[in-house]
């Protein structure tokens, strides 16, 4: 199940942004795409190395925001952190790695840094809470990038599958 959700300034609510998070049922084909497009080197040397060494590695293809600390861009990105398989997981022989089996079964050993495409600067990801259910419950309140206002989740949320 995907999450759309708006960011509104509060200033002017003009300056809108809304982020599609998550996947639905197209995770699979999201995930051996990904996959396909590391191993080409779309998303650097650093990942498509990581690949290379760990065969049975994993990545993160979870949709999450992204904010420049320099200029304030928001970008909705896959997350791309890096896992190998734990000592006692020996299930890795599958197509892909859903969110739930890399939680329990890999261990995280690399982020991926998502570089701005306006000013080449490290983003950070933006801090959103969730509940038992997966439903998002706050968003961190982010300056506007195009203002002087605050981008504000406004509460709601549209929920895709």
């Amino acid at each position: 199940m995907g999450q759309l959700l708006y960011l509104i300034c509060n200033k002017n609510k003009k300056h809108k942004k809304g982020f599609l998070l998550g996947t639905g049922m197209l995770f699979p084909k999201l995930y051996t795409g990904t996959v396909k497009k590391i191993k080409k080197g779309k998303y650097g040397e650093e990942i498509k190395k990581f690949l290379e060494e760990n065969p049975k590695g994993a990545i993160n293809c979870n949709s999450e925001i992204v904010r420049c600390s320099k200029c304030g861009n928001l970008k909705e990105v896959l997350n791309l952190s890096m896992y190998v398989p734990r000592k006692n997981n020996k299930d890795t022989n599958d197509s892909y790695v859903s969110p739930w089996k890399l939680r329990g079964k890999y261990k995280k050993v690399k982020e991926y840094k998502h570089i701005c495409p306006k000013c080449s600067t490290v983003m950070k990801k933006v801090k959103i809470k969730y509940n038992e259910f997966g439903e998002i419950t706050e968003v961190e309140k982010l300056k506007c990038p195009k203002c002087d206002g605050f981008a504000e989740w406004d509460g709601e949320i549209a929920l895709w599958d």
